[in-house]
């Protein structure tokens, strides 16, 4: 993996890992305690499933969100999903919030994982994709473990509230840390609507002399319709 995708790779993986915290949370401290949530032992299925439920149809809305828009915008509202679904269950105290705040980090999941394998693609050479996707995914199954031990230690300390007033500040600093950062990180260029690049040959170098050409200077010829005219366009859709 290049560089340059194995430190967005580390970035990626740590904010999911964050954004992960609140759901993981409940997988070690409803199956014991479901009346510290608000619910009844019934409604435990249905809590821990809804979020899977609506993935089945919030994956694909991901992929077309991610084509459509760009990577960064999806990835960052998956961020801001996740921030809700976790400060939700704080001050949940009954089955209707606590399942809607489900739903919410289902979308919220479907928007991160599609949205980072999408940014680490851009990223990735065709001849290293395997590589890459799978380095990517064992970070990420590695938050999910460390997401659980802290999860457990941190529910015998603090109990359940006080375990999520930790989780929601953390959450926003995952969306803090991915704001700026989660483009697709490639340069942006320069261009001009319109125009075509000429590139004409390097110069010769003059008998006897050790002094290197001058590199060749790219002009830009501009259409004479309208719209020409100088933009800033990324080289990647972000």
């Amino acid at each position: 993996m290049p560089r340059r995708g194995c430190g967005l790779g580390l970035g990626l993986a740590g904010a999911y890992s964050l954004a992960l915290l609140g759901d993981q949370m409940l997988y070690v401290f409803l199956p014991s305690h479901p009346a510290e949530a608000g619910i009844a032992a019934s409604s435990l299925g249905l809590v821990l499933s809804a979020n899977r439920i609506v993935r089945l149809a919030a994956n694909s809305l991901g992929g077309v969100l991610s084509d459509r828009l760009g990577r960064r915008r999806p990835y960052l509202l998956g961020m801001v999903l996740a921030l809700v679904s976790t400060a939700g269950y704080l001050v949940s105290h009954s089955l209707v919030p606590l399942l809607v705040c489900r739903m919410l980090w289902g979308i919220a999941f479907s928007l991160l994982v599609v949205g980072g394998v999408s940014l680490m693609l851009d990223h990735s050479v065709e001849a290293e994709r395997g590589r890459t996707i799978g380095l990517y995914q064992a970070l990420l199954a590695f938050g999910t473990l460390l997401a659980l031990v802290l999860s457990g230690l941190l529910t015998d300390l603090l109990g359940y509230r006080g375990t999520l007033m930790v989780y929601v500040p953390l959450t926003a600093l995952a969306w803090a840390s991915r704001c700026g950062c989660c483009g697709t990180g490639r340069p942006l260029t320069l261009t001009r609507r319109g125009a075509r690049e000429r590139r004409p040959a390097p110069c010769p170098p003059s008998a006897g002399s050790t002094r290197a050409c001058s590199p060749p200077l790219t002009s830009l010829s501009p259409r004479t319709s309208r719209g020409a005219g100088w933009s800033w366009r990324p080289s990647v859709s972000i």
